[in-house]
């Protein structure tokens, strides 16, 4: 299976790892899938766990031939990276603000869900009124800050 999104969530992670959602929360909790993030609200009741897809890649590569190997995942199956090279690598510009709609795709969320958290004040908001709601633009560091908190350990 190849996956493209830089974050998915538990159905395409299970798909990609063919297991159980017990399996790969197991997985997740042994460290073994190390970078998942929980990305609710501190007051939802759902957890909304995205997990980064190179972890999923790592996690298939006993499986996977090495000649099938995506070159530019060698280093995350080599070594492992530190917070700030995981979120360049899933935000790949250095802009001090991220679109909403940004998010909404590498989050593989809904706009309601970025709306939430903006609501919550878990996301810093740029005061540019003249923006429509789905290209709105959140401080980048709010949004590494949000992550880091919410890396499940």
């Amino acid at each position: 299976m190849t996956l493209e999104a830089a974050l998915i969530g538990l159905e395409s992670a299970r798909l990609a790892l063919k297991c159980t959602e017990d399996q790969l929360m197991a997985w997740i909790v042994a460290g073994q899938l190390e970078w998942a993030f929980d990305l609710r609200a501190k007051e939802a009741s759902r957890a909304y766990i995205r997990i980064l897809t190179q972890s999923v890649v790592k996690l298939q590569q006993p499986l996977t031939p090495p000649h099938s190997r995506r070159r530019d995942w060698k280093t995350w199956i080599s070594g492992a990276p530190c917070f700030e090279e995981v979120f360049a690598s899933v935000f790949r510009h250095h802009r001090p603000w991220i679109r909403t709609s940004e998010l909404v795709q590498v989050w593989n969320c809904c706009p309601r869900h970025i709306r939430n958290l903006m609501d919550l004040n878990f996301l810093e908001i740029a005061e540019k009124p003249y923006l429509p709601n789905e290209a709105r633009l959140v401080s980048r560091q709010s949004v590494a800050a949000f992550m880091q908190q919410r890396r499940i350990q």
